[in-house]
């Protein structure tokens, strides 16, 4: 599924899923986190540098769950640019 985006910030998130809640519903799935955040420091010439720019990444239960429903998810969400 490398097709899948590989990260998303989270400004991102609450704009695709139109709320706050969607990234701590989808770290505590009961089968496990769909998504996991990390962070990557601004480069040295950024003029953020030293910052850490949170991301939001897909964890390998959320690639799963993704490719069992991705049919679902076009026919109900086919404005998304999904894969």
């Amino acid at each position: 599924m490398t097709e899948v985006p590989g990260r998303l910030l989270r400004w991102q998130v609450k704009n695709l899923t139109r709320a706050n809640e969607s990234l701590d519903r989808l770290a505590a799935h009961p089968g496990g986190p769909l998504v996991a955040q990390g962070g990557v420091y601004a480069s040295a010439r950024s003029y953020r540098a030293g910052t850490i720019t949170p991301l939001i990444v897909l964890a390998d239960a959320g690639r799963a769950h993704l490719r069992e429903h991705l049919a679902d998810y076009r026919n109900v969400k086919s404005e998304l640019p999904l894969p």
